[in-house]
């Protein structure tokens, strides 16, 4: 029977732990400069998405932050299994973290493909134009924006009205002259 001394379980521990240490801090530098790289990418290429989806930050920051995620994120697991976590247990919370993510990413996105799908039909078809006058629920206005998203309307008090192109879609539209 072989027996193992404090020494050698402290060498191991400690082998184990400076390894898991170093892939993490290797994986926090990959991180940064991936992520410098898909923020200069996507600025270069000056994808227009911003404009048509109305962000808030600039798609290069957004681009940044997840490359920058998804490699800590695989840094941390491969440290995690360095130091002994068992796979089992790994596999059972990243399909946990996985369902997550798939459920809100589709809840988030719910209302945007039938705006954009409608969006796209209202342009495509020309229904309406920008300047055309129309009436929409006993609501009047101009249209003075149509983007793959929503319609903007100056109604005749000067307010803005903001009207999903899915809406616009399944509703009767009055077009005035």
């Amino acid at each position: 029977m072989m027996e193992i001394s404090i020494y050698d379980a402290l060498k191991y521990l400690s082998v184990s732990f400076g390894l898991a240490f170093l892939i993490f801090l290797m994986g926090l530098i990959l991180s940064n400069f991936l992520s410098t790289l898909a923020y200069k990418f996507v600025k270069k290429i000056k994808i227009p998405i911003k404009k048509l989806i109305k962000l808030k930050k600039e798609p290069e920051i957004y681009a940044k932050n997840i490359v920058k995620y998804i490699i800590i994120s695989i840094f941390t697991i491969m440290s995690l299994l360095q130091i002994g976590i068992a796979v089992s247990l790994m596999n059972f919370l990243l399909y946990i973290f996985a369902g997550i993510l798939i459920i809100s990413f589709g809840l988030s996105l719910r209302d945007f493909f039938p705006n954009a799908i409608a969006g796209i039909y209202v342009i495509y078809k020309k229904l309406l134009k920008t300047g055309d006058k129309i009436e929409i629920d006993n609501i009047s206005g101009k249209i003075f924006e149509i983007n793959l998203i929503n319609t903007h309307l100056i109604m005749s008090t000067g307010n803005v009205l903001i009207i999903p192109n899915s809406y616009l879609i399944k509703n009767i539209i009055i077009k005035g002259e």
